[in-house]
Protein backbone atom coordinates (compact mmCIF):
# COMPACT_ATOMS: atom_id res chain seq x y z
CA UNK A 1 0.00 0.00 0.00
CA UNK A 2 2.86 2.37 1.25
CA UNK A 3 4.52 2.16 -1.96
CA UNK A 4 1.86 2.01 -4.38
CA UNK A 5 1.08 5.60 -3.00
CA UNK A 6 4.08 6.97 -3.87
CA UNK A 7 2.59 6.29 -7.43
CA UNK A 8 -0.67 6.80 -6.91
CA UNK A 9 -2.26 8.81 -4.14
CA UNK A 10 -4.85 7.53 -4.96
CA UNK A 11 -4.39 4.76 -3.68
CA UNK A 12 -6.39 3.08 -0.27
CA UNK A 13 -6.20 -0.06 -0.33
CA UNK A 14 -3.28 -3.29 -0.65
CA UNK A 15 -3.68 -6.97 -1.15
CA UNK A 16 -1.43 -9.76 -0.70
CA UNK A 17 -2.43 -13.04 -1.18
CA UNK A 18 1.13 -15.45 -1.37
CA UNK A 19 1.38 -18.05 1.63
CA UNK A 20 -1.33 -16.19 3.24
CA UNK A 21 -4.23 -13.44 2.95
CA UNK A 22 -3.98 -9.88 4.15
CA UNK A 23 -4.75 -6.15 2.81
CA UNK A 24 -3.96 -2.74 4.40
CA UNK A 25 -6.56 0.04 4.03
CA UNK A 26 -5.42 3.81 3.96
CA UNK A 27 -8.14 5.42 6.52
CA UNK A 28 -8.84 8.61 8.13
CA UNK A 29 -7.67 8.31 12.35
CA UNK A 30 -11.59 9.03 13.42
CA UNK A 31 -13.09 6.19 11.65
CA UNK A 32 -10.90 3.29 13.81
CA UNK A 33 -13.01 3.26 17.06
CA UNK A 34 -11.17 0.63 18.57
CA UNK A 35 -7.63 3.00 17.91
CA UNK A 36 -6.20 5.16 21.19
CA UNK A 37 -5.78 8.75 20.10
CA UNK A 38 -2.80 8.66 22.86
CA UNK A 39 -1.16 5.75 20.75
CA UNK A 40 -0.90 7.86 17.47
CA UNK A 41 1.88 10.69 16.72
CA UNK A 42 -0.02 14.14 17.62
CA UNK A 43 -1.96 15.64 14.97
CA UNK A 44 -2.44 12.26 12.89
CA UNK A 45 -5.66 12.22 10.94
CA UNK A 46 -5.05 9.47 8.92
CA UNK A 47 -3.41 5.84 9.89
CA UNK A 48 -2.57 2.22 7.53
CA UNK A 49 -4.89 -0.56 8.85
CA UNK A 50 -3.43 -4.11 8.63
CA UNK A 51 -5.99 -6.53 8.13
CA UNK A 52 -5.81 -10.23 8.70
CA UNK A 53 -8.27 -11.62 6.28
CA UNK A 54 -7.54 -15.34 6.81
CA UNK A 55 -9.75 -15.49 9.76
CA UNK A 56 -12.42 -13.88 7.73
CA UNK A 57 -14.47 -17.08 7.45
CA UNK A 58 -14.94 -19.63 10.45
CA UNK A 59 -16.36 -23.40 10.24
CA UNK A 60 -18.66 -22.43 12.48
CA UNK A 61 -20.49 -20.00 10.03
CA UNK A 62 -18.89 -20.47 6.51
CA UNK A 63 -20.41 -18.23 3.67
CA UNK A 64 -17.47 -19.56 1.54
CA UNK A 65 -17.78 -22.52 -1.56
CA UNK A 66 -15.99 -25.78 0.20
CA UNK A 67 -15.22 -29.11 -1.32
CA UNK A 68 -14.74 -31.79 0.20
CA UNK A 69 -10.91 -31.37 -0.51
CA UNK A 70 -10.83 -27.98 1.12
CA UNK A 71 -12.98 -29.65 4.63
CA UNK A 72 -10.11 -32.67 4.16
CA UNK A 73 -7.55 -29.99 4.35
CA UNK A 74 -9.21 -27.89 7.17
CA UNK A 75 -9.52 -31.10 9.05
CA UNK A 76 -6.05 -32.75 8.65
CA UNK A 77 -4.34 -28.58 9.86
CA UNK A 78 -3.36 -27.83 13.15
CA UNK A 79 -6.03 -25.58 13.45
CA UNK A 80 -9.73 -27.32 11.70
CA UNK A 81 -12.41 -24.49 11.86
CA UNK A 82 -9.81 -21.75 11.82
CA UNK A 83 -8.49 -19.30 8.83
CA UNK A 84 -10.64 -21.11 6.08
CA UNK A 85 -10.30 -18.53 3.95
CA UNK A 86 -6.12 -18.86 4.14
CA UNK A 87 -6.66 -22.84 3.70
CA UNK A 88 -8.69 -21.81 0.24
CA UNK A 89 -6.23 -19.12 -1.17
CA UNK A 90 -3.36 -19.34 0.57
CA UNK A 91 -0.15 -20.80 -0.89
CA UNK A 92 1.27 -22.90 1.84
CA UNK A 93 -2.09 -25.21 1.54
CA UNK A 94 -2.65 -25.12 -2.61
CA UNK A 95 0.49 -27.89 -2.67
CA UNK A 96 -1.79 -30.44 -0.32
CA UNK A 97 -4.90 -29.28 -2.03
CA UNK A 98 -3.64 -30.43 -5.48
CA UNK A 99 -2.45 -33.73 -4.03
CA UNK A 100 -5.65 -34.59 -2.97
CA UNK A 101 -7.35 -33.40 -5.99
CA UNK A 102 -4.98 -35.65 -8.03
CA UNK A 103 -5.10 -38.38 -5.24
CA UNK A 104 -8.91 -38.26 -6.04
CA UNK A 105 -9.01 -38.52 -10.08
CA UNK A 106 -5.99 -41.39 -9.49
CA UNK A 107 -8.31 -43.66 -7.38
CA UNK A 108 -11.34 -43.05 -9.89
CA UNK A 109 -9.54 -43.99 -12.84
CA UNK A 110 -9.42 -40.45 -14.22
CA UNK A 111 -5.63 -40.13 -14.26
CA UNK A 112 -3.39 -42.95 -14.42
CA UNK A 113 -3.15 -45.48 -11.49
CA UNK A 114 1.03 -45.09 -11.67
CA UNK A 115 0.57 -41.33 -9.39
CA UNK A 116 -0.62 -44.18 -6.76
CA UNK A 117 2.70 -45.78 -6.62
CA UNK A 118 4.16 -42.38 -6.67
CA UNK A 119 3.62 -41.20 -2.76
CA UNK A 120 0.59 -39.25 -4.27
CA UNK A 121 -1.33 -41.06 -1.27
CA UNK A 122 0.91 -39.84 1.83
CA UNK A 123 0.15 -36.50 2.81
CA UNK A 124 2.84 -33.96 2.42
CA UNK A 125 4.16 -35.80 -0.69
CA UNK A 126 4.02 -33.77 -4.08
CA UNK A 127 3.50 -30.41 -4.94
CA UNK A 128 4.99 -27.11 -3.25
CA UNK A 129 3.44 -23.87 -3.86
CA UNK A 130 5.43 -23.10 -6.74
CA UNK A 131 5.05 -26.19 -8.48
CA UNK A 132 1.37 -25.10 -8.18
CA UNK A 133 2.13 -21.77 -9.53
CA UNK A 134 4.09 -23.03 -12.57
CA UNK A 135 0.74 -25.43 -12.94
CA UNK A 136 -1.50 -22.15 -12.93
CA UNK A 137 0.83 -19.91 -15.03
CA UNK A 138 1.28 -22.52 -17.33
CA UNK A 139 -0.42 -21.92 -21.32
CA UNK A 140 0.12 -24.96 -22.57
CA UNK A 141 0.10 -28.63 -21.38
CA UNK A 142 4.00 -29.60 -21.36
CA UNK A 143 4.57 -27.51 -18.50
CA UNK A 144 1.87 -29.02 -16.42
CA UNK A 145 2.92 -32.57 -17.46
CA UNK A 146 6.50 -31.71 -16.51
CA UNK A 147 5.77 -30.26 -13.31
CA UNK A 148 3.76 -33.04 -12.31
CA UNK A 149 6.31 -35.66 -13.52
CA UNK A 150 8.81 -33.91 -11.16
CA UNK A 151 6.80 -33.16 -8.06
CA UNK A 152 6.05 -36.81 -8.39
CA UNK A 153 9.51 -38.18 -8.63
CA UNK A 154 10.93 -35.85 -6.06
CA UNK A 155 8.01 -37.19 -3.55
CA UNK A 156 8.35 -33.93 -0.54
CA UNK A 157 6.69 -30.59 -0.33
CA UNK A 158 7.02 -27.47 1.58
CA UNK A 159 4.13 -28.61 3.74
CA UNK A 160 5.31 -29.32 7.54
CA UNK A 161 3.48 -28.94 10.29
CA UNK A 162 3.42 -25.22 10.10
CA UNK A 163 0.59 -23.38 10.27
CA UNK A 164 -0.67 -19.83 11.16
Amino acid sequence: LVALLFEDPAVVAGLICGTGLNMAVWEEVRQAPKVSPASLPRGATEMIINMELAVFDQATHSALPLTPFDDQVDRESLRPGHYRLEKLVGGHYMGELVRLILLHLAVRGVLPGALLASGLSVRGTGFTSADVQGICDSADLQVTASTMDAAMRRGRTEVQLREP
